[in-house]
């Protein structure tokens, strides 16, 4: 047998240029096996969730049961039986009962603690019947009410104020320090009552003070000339505010801590009058103007404190301007004069109120019943 003789393999270097040319095939061949494989598994993701989900709505495969629907049973069963365990469960004991029973203060949450006296204008005539008047005050009284300012626009103490010396309005000549050191010196409250908008001295000196009739400018009167017909103040005149701003400060300065605004109110116009008249005086929103006036008054005295004083009679007429005033403002309460027409109705008054903190000042006897109330002193005759 013959053998096919060997030869030798001769090897063959091969050359830059081919070895460069099978680099680029081989990893050319790659980037296309990879590019492929990466566009395959795009379209298969794509097109396999609608084929799937088809393939479901066929009932060719079924979902698969999810954990989730088995944690979210049972989360969903829980608080059920915790119910039904609290329902069934038997009640041992009955709430406890209040251990304090209710004081009189706490059913009447609005009244204001003051048992005050205020004083006649007489008692301010001088010092002697300051004292006099000081001495007959009832014990257990806290605040002492001084009436420095009053309805007609009279003012009872020695103003400084060079308006006040023009009208002529002042009745009574103690300096102001004299009557609140003597009030303090006796262990009481000293509080200021003013009237605000009942004042006919004053708009009679200074006509931009008071009601205007419109074209011609001439004053409204109360009544005609020739019965006596008086101007009021306007609570729509800046003088006039700025007027009574002035007269507070004054007070103020001199030690008054607390003040009671009367005078609240507007004249009885009737139709034809509010036909002559500026719009506001009988547009419904008119108490603004009151409200606004108080505000300038305690921005002239910023630490005092403020009451709204008003008429009995008139609430029950429904001139309700005072208490619609007091509702816009930050004040300490409401102080509601009675008399022997309204005694009858008192409770109807603190109800008037509403949630503003509320005391009657009784010009009449205090019935015996009151715990707070003002009493006001009767004028000598």
């Amino acid at each position: 047998m013959k053998f096919k003789p060997k030869g030798r393999k001769i090897y063959r270097e091969k050359t830059r240029f081919e070895r460069l040319r099978a680099f680029r095939s081989n990893t050319g061949a790659i980037l296309v096996t990879v590019l492929c494989a990466g566009v395959l598994g795009f379209v298969g993701y794509s097109a396999g969730g609608p084929v799937l989900r088809f393939l479901q709505e066929q009932n060719v495969l079924s979902a698969p049961k999810e954990h989730t629907e088995t944690t979210e049973a049972a989360q969903t069963a829980q608080p059920e039986t915790i119910l039904s365990a609290e329902l069934t469960e038997p009640v041992t004991e009955a709430p406890a009962p209040p251990t304090e029973a209710p004081t009189e203060m706490q059913s009447d949450a609005v009244a204001l603690e003051m048992r005050g006296l205020e004083l006649s204008t007489d008692a301010l005539a001088t010092e002697e019947t300051l004292a006099a008047a000081l001495n007959a005050v009832p014990a257990g009284t806290t605040h002492v009410l001084v009436p420095l300012k009053t309805a007609g626009g009279t003012i009872y103490y020695a103003s400084a104020n060079a308006d006040v010396k023009r009208t002529d309005a002042v009745q009574a000549f103690l300096p102001l320090n004299t009557i609140y050191d003597a009030i303090l010196k006796k262990g009481f409250t000293p509080v200021a009552v003013i009237n605000l908008f009942e004042d006919n001295l004053y708009p009679k000196s200074f006509m931009d003070a008071a009601y205007r009739i419109a074209g011609s400018g001439e004053y409204w009167l109360d009544a005609p000339p020739e019965a006596d017909g008086k101007p009021w103040m306007s609570p729509f005149s800046d003088l006039a505010r700025q007027y009574l701003a002035e007269l507070t400060s004054e007070i103020y300065m001199t030690g008054f801590q607390e003040f009671v605004c009367e005078g609240l109110t507007f004249p009885a116009f009737t139709d034809e009058q509010l036909a002559q008249l500026d719009p506001r005086c009988g547009a419904a929103d008119r108490y603004t103007a009151l409200a606004d006036t108080v505000e300038q008054l305690q921005e002239a005295a910023p630490n005092a404190v403020f009451y709204i004083g008003a008429e009995g009679r008139r609430i029950l007429n429904n001139e309700s301007d005072a208490l619609s005033a007091a509702q816009m403002l930050t004040i300490a309460g409401a102080v509601l004069t009675v008399d022997d027409a309204t005694a009858a109705n008192a409770d109807l008054l603190r109800s008037a109120a509403g949630t503003i903190p509320c005391i009657l000042a009784w010009q009449t006897a205090v019935p015996a019943g009151e715990t707070y109330y003002i009493q006001v002193m009767e004028q000598e005759t």
